[in-house]
């Protein structure tokens, strides 16, 4: 009875654990699943909406924006304004000029004094035209590379964590869907199988992932058998690479509202410079547009790779062969890893190709972006610290006092339904 007494306090404690190490994990792949959705928003990706409901890209709404407009029209006169005091600048120097240079001809000033208004007459068209145009290579290269498989890294990451973790005793049918059936593994088996797939696809429809309804997780999943290491390295080290994302990305909107804006007035030095600085604007406007199309391309890469490895499309071992699963799991892992280390060095080489300074720009923000990852990973690592200390006294208090409310939350009917509190197998002999 007492050795049954202690198997049964053990099971709790591991349990126990196993449970609230899931609560912190699911907070982790949430702030993820956070980072890329805004990641998306940024890029153009995913659509923002006008209060009629009429979807536009993030860009293109703050471009049309009244207020923008107005303040780019003020410009646009301005430039005109210049323009015609730069003309008269050029001609009177190009009078006095006795060298005969061709280059500073009447006729030559003239010449670029008519490019000048041109292009100050199409400035909004040709804004409207650069962010229509980056918004679609964007999303273009976005359709390729998923065609209509619609996953972020924070399901693909929560599938790859379960691959052991299908609860094969409440659901018998299960069996072969796991790492350890090992030469009985089913022939579907991977992070899209069919009881897998729900958590990796994601619903039009679908507001929140599926992993984050609890009751849905402890359905299928046994919380001690989810391959926490994995998990918490991967979504930790994510963080860091999405906010690191975020930081060249929201400097590209910014950047690209900004360039637009003093447009007018490079364009109005071309009767006194001959379109010298314009020529550098448009460098820069063009590196700063695409900034990030790299990054964009190489995160669907990454995940479209990762999904084939974990689906066993790709296997390093030949299958069949002793120990085949558990080393290609490991390989898998180690690709994985490397993948993502190389994603933090992928964003500047496409940028560098249109605008070396622009390119050099992203790398800054990208270690700003960084850094600040960094931070903000250290603290989540001392909260969920302090959450397992708290928890370890609380058990500790439980056992002491077999009276006590330690449990307190644990029961089905009194928990919140959408993740908030418990599982559907806590019970009264505790925790499955």
């Amino acid at each position: 009875l007492i050795r049954e007494a202690l198997k049964f306090l053990v099971d709790l404690i591991v349990h126990t654990f196993a449970y609230y190490f899931y609560l912190i994990y699911k907070m982790l792949l949430m702030i993820l699943e956070g980072l890329e959705y805004a990641f998306n928003l940024i890029t153009g990706i995913a659509p923002v909406y006008y209060k009629s409901g009429k979807e536009t890209t993030l860009l293109m709404a703050l471009f049309t924006n009244n207020i923008f407009q107005t303040a780019l029209a003020i410009m646009i006169f301005s430039g005109f304004a210049l323009c015609f005091l730069f003309a008269l600048i050029a001609t009177v120097k190009s009078t006095l000029d006795l060298s005969g240079d061709k280059k500073k001809s009447i006729g030559n000033v003239l010449r670029h004094t008519g490019r000048s208004m041109f292009y100050l007459a199409v400035v909004p068209m040709l804004g409207l035209l650069f962010i229509s145009l980056s918004g679609i290579i964007f999303n273009t290269v976005d359709d390729a590379l998923t065609q209509g498989r619609k996953t972020t890294v924070a399901r693909t990451l929560f599938c790859i964590t379960t691959l052991d973790a299908l609860d094969d005793e409440e659901h018998p049918e299960t069996k072969n869907y796991n790492l350890r059936a090992g030469d009985k593994l089913a022939s579907d088996f991977g992070i899209d199988d069919k009881y897998r797939k729900t958590f990796l696809v994601a619903d039009e429809k679908e507001v929140l992932p599926k992993f984050y309804y609890t009751d849905d997780v402890d359905y299928w999943f046994e919380y001690t058998k989810l391959d926490f290491v994995v998990g918490f390295i991967f979504s930790l080290y994510f963080i860091v690479i999405l906010t690191m994302v975020l930081f060249v990305f929201l400097g590209r909107v910014y950047d690209v509202l900004l360039l637009l804006i003093i447009e007018p007035f490079f364009i109005s030095t071309m009767p006194l410079d001959e379109g010298k600085y314009f020529k550098k604007w448009s460098e820069m406007f063009i590196g700063k547009l695409f900034s990030g199309f790299g990054m964009v391309a190489g995160m669907r890469i990454y995940l479209s790779v990762t999904e084939m490895l974990f689906t066993r499309q790709i296997t390093f071992i030949e299958p069949g062969s002793k120990g085949e699963i558990v080393q290609n799991y490991i390989l898998n892992l180690l690709f994985m890893a490397g993948g993502a280390f190389a994603l933090k060095k992928i964003g500047p080489y496409v940028t560098q190709i249109l605008s070396y300074e622009a390119a050099s720009n992203e790398q800054m923000a990208a270690q700003q972006g960084l850094q600040l990852g960094n931070k903000i990973t250290g603290t989540i690592g001392n909260i969920g610290g302090f959450g397992v200390k708290k928890l370890a006294s609380a058990i500790g208090g439980a056992i002491g006092n077999p009276n006590a409310k330690a449990a307190k939350g644990l029961d089905p009917a009194k928990r919140d339904k959408n993740g908030a509190g418990g599982s559907s197998k806590f019970n009264s002999s505790g925790p499955k």
